[in-house]
């Protein structure tokens, strides 16, 4: 058989010769008529038993909590998309380690959670047919002998194939993926499994026959990585056959330790290849061993001896590592380094994961767990630390190896004894007796190992000596070992009711031993004071990162938990212990002379002596009131620690997880416990949610919370008393709860040795406090102590059964006594006997305990203390004792009675009394303010008269900037009356306004494209009828609210690429604020010199510099342009005059304006090329010499109207953002809209106007050229007899603007024949007296596309001096900048020097190839829009165009009654084109001018709607009128048609067209002869014109996004780039198109320029949205600035960073509040106006 395979040497070992030998073995193994891919599909159109998918890590994968059966199962997508699990609790996740599918095993899956693929329906058991089995055996068999055979010489070097190792490789990896194919088949599978453990290969070393799975094994760890990978996969999907995944599980545990120590017994360095080697073996391992042991095999536990195995594997590994000499690991041994012991840990802790091995372990196999307790001895003190020996946190990671060595090996204890505890048999008498028994083994075994390990030689040496050389170290896991298990057994039910657990514990434990026991825990809290004490700050720094990792929530609940629990243990392993221990915690802190004699003197404390006292006594109360392991509930307990971090602050739901526990929490009950003890509240738009602590629950504030950080402590003491209201946070109450034995452990404080202290401590305070340098901390001190003396007052006073009854009368000297109530009243006093200080009840001249707190009552610098002097004195009212002098005065004694009385006060009694002074303070405080209020009301109304000059004189905004200005022609006379807005300007903080200095808003140009999106959504309208639904669908109700949802449309007749909507033009907003226009030379000259000095300014990174951009002093908004204002005290008289004169007589009048306001002209003509340079994105370069301002801003200001009307055809939500002006202007309330936009535009109509009175140089020719061409095309329609002939009020209308025209015409001509040429000369010099181009303002700097600022080349050297005006000191000091930079008086003078110098130094040199501008140019815009309609006839242009290009003709100030003539004009226009696309539909048998208004009524006036509402914004701002003034309905913002006709004074379609009299009926009543005569003429409408009736979205919305994260990211699997064609490593989706990218990817990189740059530039004018689908977060290109925003999607805790890339695997739902308010920047062009945006953004053009 193998002579027929092997008939070449070469040529089956090579990765062609494989190709060719699998093709005949699938010639052999398929029907004849049949393909082999047609075979495997045959095969598996029956269905599938179980799901074969494998993957890899960091494939995206499911848990359905619903339907598995243990906490590894998944499922991959398919499975998931074809299941029911949508309803289920359930998560996807990013593998970390690969794994298979579990769908289709009851093992792991639930049979009702299988899909349909999967599901069990009397499906037959596949298999081969019956002729083709024995060929398939045999290839199978065949394939693995080769794959077998050569995979044992590719490690080899010599031997084996005449090929080359790479060769083999692919030839083996042709196999493998070969082999993997037919077990992707179930029927196929089962003979895969079958041949792969038979003997057929020989071993080249023994030469026995050994199966295909031994040799792989064999050689496993010395393959490749992508040869383990193709293994390890391939073995995943055979162990879905039961058979094989026996023999395979005990043939890898054969193998398993010869894996291992394989890599482990070389000698390893660092960055050794083996070190790579065991990684991928580590991974394999990882991948294989889940699904092994995903349900324990107790057959094989036993039959391998599995613990064992995987203990001995861990310990050989540890023991490599040791120390040598001592018998402690080093944790710097590069197996520590690269944690190769992970892999038995984890195997270890894997299967004891599951009860029932944790309980064979501890009741069968009490010498595996000994052999575990022998591993924790090896990391026993390791990385110890000497106070003499300096070490380098930042140079060495020792410390974190080590933590993480001891994390890794505890969680196997961990694991065993949370499983034990977990036990529970209800088929018992006792169902917790197995968990009882198998935890007290545990803690029997621990207690023996521990008593073995403090005998040794080595421990006895360490602690023989309390020598500050002695070495300290974190690491005890074998006494936190017993800790745990101690934790566990108090929760259990015990007979013995006074001693619990401690009865069935078999400690044999003698005094000394228990001591010993607590020594090792005892040194770790005294070295954690030590380093707060800075007693270790000259060894390094750095050593409270150690305190603060022992502390905080990463360790805490392995470390210092359990040693406090040790600690806790101890003081209550043996009856009477309490004063040995408090002696010996007393000792190792050094103040043992503290608790054992009084010192009357009051020698002086150092700071670093208090600090350790204070630790001291903390420590004694934590080892009395901590709960958290002695019997408290675990609900108890997480109910415990979320209220102690709440009191910190306000938190997030990951906050507290972080801050609870590093092991993750069970999110279920923190979140019902969350929904008891807190108000969750929802996220706002930039912020994530967060809980806030009941009022009720600040009552179980505690202070002494062992795991606050010294700032946390401060923070919730704060908070606790201007929060929580509680203004005694520091009288602590004893903890409620306790279970035996640890209930003994108050009896700490009823000893000798405490109440010494207290009486030290006492006396130091009430020296030290007097001292003004140490009050501080001695009261700090004084009140911890209290706290202390008043926890054992309130258990003196509850449980007085702990006591004895004591004498009538007690006499000194008196005998030792452990009662309080009799201690406080002990003086010290000399023994001349013994020598030493004493004890007694006795007329001493020292001061008793009771004197020492009398003494402090009178301290006034330290409120707390006083206030816990104040309690303690009332606990001390319940005691039954009384000090009475002696017979006679010279009686030396004290006698101690009894005291009677018949109440006796409790804390309950003080607290209701405190709370009644507390209420009676409050209603005086009310009573008060109340007083006040109504004291201030009675003013307000005798000074009400004054208020309005009071605030106008202040500076004050009336909030309204259409109060500013009221245009001449207005019909609204109230507008004569408002007042005047006052500014001030936002650098030299002086009024503006007047004529003597030019002043603008400070506003921000940007191109925006926003109605060219919604164009580019239209749809054709194709019938009558779908046109008449989308009216009815878009109907406003008489309430005046629109019944128009997202889904509504809007009517519009398309004109082709003239439309005004079709071009991105200039979008103009404001932050509210103004300025000088001198003082924003200076402003911006001074930035510029600070980047040219290299030193930081405002907006450094943020603004370019060379596009004249900046941040608002004031707001931090970005501009890069001052909007010329226009005062109204200049034009107030003017504007009258000109409407009473004529057009010929209003030139006299505008002549006296301009050389009053002679600084406007720069100003208009700076934002005029700015515009221009912002239209072009900075390529083109706009001059100022021959630049007509006129039509510049008029264009400016309707493309600002069109984007107006397009962004309020809907209501818009009222959404609280930082990128609203301060201000709402009527126009805003009425229209809705940006009150940033309303600002702008109000202003450039203003200007608009304003630039009509223009009449020098270009602005007179662009005129008359556009009154020229105008009059053209009107006579053009006039000539047309037919025309005129029918329809008389066409005819009168066009009559109407032609004969105005011509008016014009002759006022332009009188106006420039008028001018001689010598003084045109100079009027044209001083008009446009720049340079040839304005050279710090059209400078053609690229945006989106090219380098940012700082890569430009800058000349320092070569900088210009800055000339000006002598200096204005006012000016530098009140913005902080250096002298020397002056801002001019006047702008006509001072230009040209600030223009030409400012950036004479600044040399700009794009590091972008020019050619590429081809592809990412914006459409090229003629600087006046009449170059557009002389290409095209009347009817073919936008009317609104028209309208605009009309109103730039006018030489002087139109009247209203002019402006409303050419509004009829172009509206006739736009109707004129409304019917003609009418016309166009389908069954459309002719318009008729009687049923018009029926038929067709309702469709032309929504049709004309746009044009309507841009002509009453324009006719509104331009004329001061209120377009809501006479409307009588109730409050809408979306007016509809038919008011707009009345408010404009337009007619109706069907008037308008009327015929002539005496015309037939049958013409007379039909509008087509009018259409077709306007078809029919070329010079009124081109035969090229196709007016067509569309539909778009009257509401622009994102595409559509679901609702669930996890199903978008669903996206990233299957789609491809719209580019590149590839999957995407890093995909983004465009929010706007929704279309598919790489983002950063060099994949799709074109010119330097990633491909979300380019599509932002192109589509978006430089903005684009993207959502990347990994991260989950917002990205926001604005030409070079790009932005990480936060994510629109939200857990149900109103977070997202915190799952970001799936890490904690939550459900995310779409945020609406995020979307709508991102959404709302979009449409308003606001997002570098949002000051959150703007901030988080960076210049970095083209690289996304």
């Amino acid at each position: 058989m193998y002579d027929m395979i092997f008939s070449s040497w070469g040529q089956c070992f090579t990765p062609e010769g494989a190709v060719e030998r699998l093709a005949s073995h699938e010639r052999l193994m398929c029907p004849p008529q049949m393909t082999f891919p047609q075979y495997l599909d045959a095969l598996q159109s029956t269905g599938q038993a179980q799901c074969t998918t494998v993957w890899t890590k960091g494939t995206v994968a499911y848990r359905c909590r619903t339907c598995q059966v243990n906490d590894s199962s998944a499922i991959c997508v398919g499975c998931f998309l074809k299941g029911e699990h949508r309803q289920h609790d359930y998560v996807m996740y990013h593998s970390e380690s690969g794994g298979c599918c579990d769908c289709g095993d009851p093992e792991a899956w639930q049979e009702n959670g299988f899909c349909s693929a999967h599901r069990s329906v009397d499906r037959q058991e596949p298999c081969v047919p019956l002729e083709l089995e024995r060929p398939t055996r045999e290839s199978v068999s065949n394939v693995l002998y080769m794959l077998s055979f050569i995979i044992g010489y590719i490690p080899e070097t010599k031997g084996g194939p005449p090929v080359s190792a790479r060769k083999r490789i692919d030839t083996a990896m042709i196999f493998l993926n070969w082999l993997k194919k037919l077990c992707s088949v179930d029927a196929l599978r089962k003979i895969v499994c079958s041949e792969v453990v038979q003997m057929t290969v020989k071993d080249r070393e023994t030469h026995e026959l050994k199966a295909p799975l031994q040799i792989l094994l064999k050689t496993f760890v010395n393959m490749p990585e992508e040869i383990m990978e193709g293994e390890t996969t391939l073995f995943l999907q055979m162990l879905y056959n039961p058979q094989f995944k026996q023999r395979y599980s005990e043939e890898l545990m054969t193998h398993y330790q010869t894996m291992i120590e394989s890599v482990v017994d070389r000698n390893i360095r660092e960055f050794d290849p083996l070190v790579n080697r065991f990684k991928a073996l580590d991974s394999s391992l990882e991948r294989v061993m889940v699904q092994l042991f995903n349900v324990p095999n107790m057959e094989l536990i036993r039959s391998k001896d599995l613990l064992k195995l995987f203990v001995m594997v861990f310990g050989k590994i540890l023991k490599r590592c040791l120390i040598s000499g001592t018998n402690v690991v080093n944790v710097r041994d590069p197996r520590i380094e690269s944690k190769m012991y992970l892999r038995p840990q984890g195997d270890l802790r894997l299967i004891v994961a599951h009860q029932s091995v944790a309980q064979l372990l501890l009741e069968e196999q009490r010498e595996v767990f000994m052999s575990i307790l022998d591993v924790l001895v090896l990391l026993q003190w390791m990385n110890p630390y000497w106070s003499t020996k300096y070490v380098d946190f930042e140079q060495q990671n020792e410390w974190t190896l080590a933590i993480q060595l001891e994390m890794n090996t505890m969680a196997i204890v961990f694991q065993i004894v949370s499983r034990c505890f977990s036990i529970y048999r209800p088929e018992l008498e006792d169902p917790t007796e197995t968990s009882r028994n198998t935890l007290l083994t545990a803690a029997d075994c621990t207690l023996a190992r521990l008593q073995k390990y403090l005998k040794e030689e080595s421990t006895l040496i360490l602690f023989s000596s309390t020598s500050s050389i002695t070495p300290v170290s974190l690491h005890i896991p074998l006494h936190r070992t017993l800790s745990a298990v101690l934790a566990k057994l108090v929760l259990l039910p015990w007979k013995d009711a006074k001693d619990g657990f401690l009865s069935s514990l078999n400690l044999g434990y003698s005094e000394q031993e228990v001591l010993a026991l607590m020594e090792h825990p005892l040194r770790i809290m005294v070295w954690m004071a030590q380093i707060r004490a800075n007693r270790w700050a000259d060894m390094s720094d750095d050593f409270s990162r150690l305190e603060l990792i022992y502390r905080g929530s990463f360790w805490h609940d392995q470390s210092m938990d359990m040693d406090i629990l040790l600690l806790q243990f101890c003081a209550v392993a043996r009856e009477n212990m309490e004063s040995a221990v408090f002696l010996r915690m007393a000792e190792r802190f050094e103040l043992k002379e503290l608790v054992s004699t009084p010192h009357l003197e009051h020698e002086k404390l150092v700071e670093d002596r208090i600090s350790l006292l204070q630790d001291f006594i903390r420590l004694v109360l934590l080892v009395v009131r901590e709960r958290r392991n002695t019997g408290m509930k675990e609900e108890d307990c997480l109910r415990y620690d979320v209220i102690q971090w709440l009191c910190v602050k306000n938190q997030t739901y990951s906050q507290l997880c972080r801050a609870l526990s590093a092991i993750p929490v069970d999110h279920q009950k923190l979140t019902e416990m969350l929904e008891i003890v807190a108000h969750f509240h929802h996220p706002k738009v930039q912020e994530r949610g967060f809980y806030e602590l009941k009022t009720e629950c600040w009552q179980e504030f505690d202070p002494l919370f062992a795991h606050f950080y010294s700032n946390e402590l401060v923070d919730a003491q704060e908070r606790a008393v201007q929060v929580g209201k509680l203004p005694h946070y520091w009288r602590i109450k004893p903890s409620g709860g306790v279970k035996p034995p640890y209930n003994r452990l108050i009896n700490l404080l009823h000893t000798e040795e405490c109440h010494q202290l207290l009486w030290n401590v006492l006396n130091y305070v009430s020296a030290l406090v007097m001292n003004d340098s140490t009050a501080t901390a001695s009261e700090n001190l004084g009140v911890i102590a209290l706290q202390m003396m008043g926890l054992a007052l309130q258990d003196r006073r509850d449980n007085p059964e702990k006591f004895p009854a004591t004498a009538e009368t007690w006499q000194s000297p008196l005998v030792s006594s452990h009662d309080i109530f009799i201690n406080v009243h002990r003086k010290p006093e000399f023994n001349q006997y013994t020598g030493v200080m004493d004890w007694g009840i006795s007329q001493s001249e020292s001061l008793s305990i009771l004197d020492l707190l009398r003494k402090l009552q009178d301290v006034t610098n330290a409120p707390r203390l006083v206030d816990s002097v104040h309690y303690v004195m009332h606990l001390l009212s319940a005691s039954p004792y009384i000090v009475t002098s002696g017979a006679s005065p010279t009686d030396s004694e004290l006698i101690l009675s009894p005291k009677s009385h018949d109440r006796v006060y409790t804390t309950e009694d003080d607290e209701r009394l405190l709370k009644k002074q507390r209420q009676e303070a409050i209603m005086a405080q009310f009573k008060a303010k109340q007083n006040a209020f109504l004291e201030q009301f009675e003013v307000s109304d005798d000074d009400e008269s004054g208020t309005d000059n009071s605030t106008l004189e202040a500076g004050h905004s009336s909030g309204d900037p259409s109060t500013e200005f009221s245009s001449t022609g207005a019909r609204n006379k109230k507008s004569s009356l408002k007042p005047i807005e006052v500014h001030e300007c936002a650098f030299c903080r002086s009024e503006c306004g007047g004529n003597d200095k030019s002043t603008g808003w400070i506003a921000f140009v940007q191109r925006y494209n926003m109605p060219k999106h919604v164009i580019k959504k239209r749809e054709d309208v194709v019938s009558k009828e779908k046109a008449e639904s989308i009216v009815k669908m878009s109907t406003v109700a008489e309430n005046g609210v629109s019944t128009s949802g997202p889904d509504a449309k809007q009517l519009v007749v398309y004109t082709g690429e003239n439309m005004i909507d079709h071009v991105p033009t200039e979008h103009v907003r404001c932050c509210g604020h103004q300025m000088h226009q001198e003082c924003f030379q200076s402003y911006h000259a001074s930035l510029v010199r600070s980047h040219c000095d290299q030193i930081p300014y405002e907006g450094k990174g943020i603004i370019e510099l060379p596009r004249i951009e900046f941040l608002c002093p004031i707001c931090r908004r970005l501009a890069n342009v001052l909007l010329p204002v226009v005062h109204q005290g200049s034009l107030s008289r003017l504007r009258q005059a000109c409407v009473d004169d004529d057009l010929e007589n209003q030139r006299e009048h505008w002549m006296k304006f301009w050389d009053k306001c002679k600084n406007l002209r720069g100003a208009l003509d700076q934002f005029a090329v700015q515009s221009l340079n912002v239209r072009s994105n900075f390529v083109n370069e706009a001059e100022a010499k021959d630049l007509p301002k006129c039509p510049v801003l008029w264009e400016v200001f309707a493309s600002n109207i069109t984007h107006c009307e397009v962004e309020t055809r809907e209501e818009s939500q009222e959404v609280s953002s930082s990128s609203a002006a301060s201000n709402q202007s009527s126009y805003q309330r009425v229209w809705g809209g940006d009150a940033g936009h309303w600002i702008a535009i109000q202003e450039l109509g203003k200007l608009a106007m304003v630039s009509n009175t223009l009449d020098k140089g270009q602005e007179l020719a662009s005129k008359r050229k556009k009154i020229e061409d105008m009059l053209t095309k009107i006579s053009q329609f006039l000539r047309n007899r037919e025309l005129s002939t029918l329809y008389d009020n066409l005819r009168s209308i066009f009559t109407s603007v032609h004969e105005a025209l011509v008016r014009l015409q002759n006022t332009v001509e009188h106006a420039h024949h008028m001018e001689e040429p010598k003084h045109k000369e100079i009027m044209d010099e001083e008009i446009f007296r720049r340079p040839g181009k304005v050279e710090a303002l059209d400078r053609p700097i690229p945006n989106g596309i090219f380098a940012p600022f700082s890569a430009y080349n800058i000349d320092v050297q070569q900088r210009a001096l800055w000339t000006s005006e002598p200096p204005m000191p006012e000016y530098y000091d009140a913005r902080g900048m250096p002298e020397g930079m002056t801002p001019g008086d006047d702008m006509d003078t001072k230009g040209r020097e600030y223009a030409t110098t400012r950036f004479e130094d600044i040399s700009f040199r794009p590091t972008l190839d020019t050619g590429c501008l081809s592809q990412l140019e914006p459409a090229q815009i003629d600087m006046e829009w009449s170059s557009s309609l002389q290409n095209s006839s009347l009817f073919d242009a936008d009317p609104f165009r028209i309208l605009i290009v009309l109103l730039s003709a006018f030489p002087g100030w139109p009247k209203v009654e002019e402006i409303l003539l050419l509004v009829k004009f172009s509206y006739t226009v736009a109707l004129t084109q409304v019917l003609l696309a009418c016309s166009e539909l389908q069954s459309n048998v002719g318009i008729n001018t009687h049923t018009l208004e029926k038929d067709w009524g309702a469709v032309v006036r929504y049709t004309c709607l746009p044009f309507l509402r841009r002509a009453a914004l324009l006719v509104q701002i331009i004329t001061g009128e209120d377009c809501k003034q006479k409307y009588t309905g109730s409050g809408r913002k979306v007016m509809d048609a038919s008011y707009l006709l009345h408010e404009l004074g337009l007619e109706d379609s069907h008037r308008i067209f009327s015929s002539k009299s005496g015309v037939g009926v049958a013409e007379s009543s039909c509008i087509t002869p009018l259409l077709r005569q306007l078809r029919l003429d070329d010079n009124i409408l081109s035969k090229e014109s196709k007016l067509t009736l569309m539909e778009v979205p009257k509401e622009l919305h994102f595409s559509t996004l679901p609702l669930v994260y996890q199903e978008l990211l669903l996206r990233s699997i299957t789609d491809k780039c719209n580019l590149c064609g590839k999957l995407p490593s890093e995909p983004a989706v465009c929010l706007v198109c929704g279309i598919f990218f790489c983002c950063s990817t060099e994949c799709c990189v074109m010119d330097n320029i990633g491909e979300c740059s380019r599509h932002a530039e192109s589509e978006g004018s430089g903005i684009g949205i993207y959502l990347l689908m990994r991260s989950t977060q917002l990205v926001l290109i604005r030409g070079g600035r790009v932005c990480m925003a936060p994510s629109l999607y939200l857990d149900q805790h109103g977070e997202w960073q915190e799952d970001t890339f799936l890490r904690r695997s939550q459900l995310l739902h779409l945020s609406d509040l995020r979307l709508n308010e991102v959404r709302r920047l979009w449409l308003t062009a606001a997002f570098d106006y949002d000051t959150h945006i703007l901030h988080s953004s960076q210049l970095s053009p083209g690289t996304l």
